[in-house]
């Protein structure tokens, strides 16, 4: 058994730090002009369309889409959204955010892990977790900043254990560590649902896949019914059963 942890709304609570380096991305970087102040309405749909966001780069058109007053009522309308301004711009938007990120870590490092914030319900697993040779972290975060952001909290979390899906499917990646580890079972906790793929799909896999949606990350309410959870093979859980599963998957592991 390999437990795989999304990093961003499941273990750290980044909202802030994605609305800060975005923004700073795109009207510093990109447009060249940067408003006297942030609007608290901007802030406000930045933080209600977050569920819709996979990658950094995602954050960047945001910012655009807000300030041109673009709604997103759906997963499905953001995603065309994203075909339409295409890979090359998307590219452009992930190193721009990426060269911020890495300019306020080194210029300003106390403030920007600030805004890198720890569920309280998860701090005090995260030892057991990066002592357990089993747990993996998988996220769209480069593995640079989730390790500065664990560091920051006292946790030593092995690199090796920490992966950037950088474009790949996470599925594929999680694969292949359990090949290499010779195991046949993945318990996966994530916010993003697409992640997990059709349940069709799943059932091809040359492993068995056990789903987690994690309630307390960002997550759409549609997410959390139960027919949206048989559609997509997911369970929901919330930060209580979070705990007694970690508690349950890293006994096992030590036994």
């Amino acid at each position: 058994m390999t437990v795989f942890l999304d990093f961003d709304g499941v273990l750290c609570d980044s909202v802030l730090e994605c609305f800060v380096s975005s923004w700073i991305a795109w009207y510093r970087e990109i447009r060249g002009e940067e408003p006297a102040s942030v609007p608290l309405e901007h802030r406000e749909l930045f933080y209600r369309y977050r569920p819709f966001m996979r990658t950094g780069e995602d954050f960047v058109f945001l910012q655009d889409l807000i300030s041109r007053g673009v709604s997103i009522e759906s997963q499905e309308q953001f995603d065309l959204l994203l075909d339409q301004v295409g890979s090359e711009t998307m590219l452009r938007y992930r190193r721009q955010i990426y060269a911020v990120r890495e300019r306020l870590l080194r210029d300003d490092r106390e403030a920007w892990l600030r805004l890198n914030r720890g569920f309280s319900h998860v701090r005090e697993l995260l030892d057991a977790l990066a002592a357990d040779r089993s747990c993996y972290i998988l996220s769209t975060k480069k593995e640079q900043f989730i390790l500065e952001i664990l560091a920051a909290a006292g946790i030593c979390w092995p690199p090796e254990r920490a992966i950037c899906s950088e474009q790949r499917p996470k599925l594929s990646i999680i694969q292949e560590i359990l090949a290499e580890r010779g195991d046949s079972v993945a318990h996966y906790v994530e916010d993003q649902p697409d992640h997990f793929t059709d349940p069709e799909a799943r059932r091809t896999l040359p492993f068995t896949l056990h789903c987690y949606l994690a309630q307390w990350g960002y997550v759409q309410r549609q997410w959390l019914s139960d027919d949206a959870a048989t559609r997509s093979a997911y369970r929901v859980i919330d930060a209580g059963r979070f705990q007694s599963l970690i508690t349950q998957w890293t006994s096992n592991s030590a036994g």
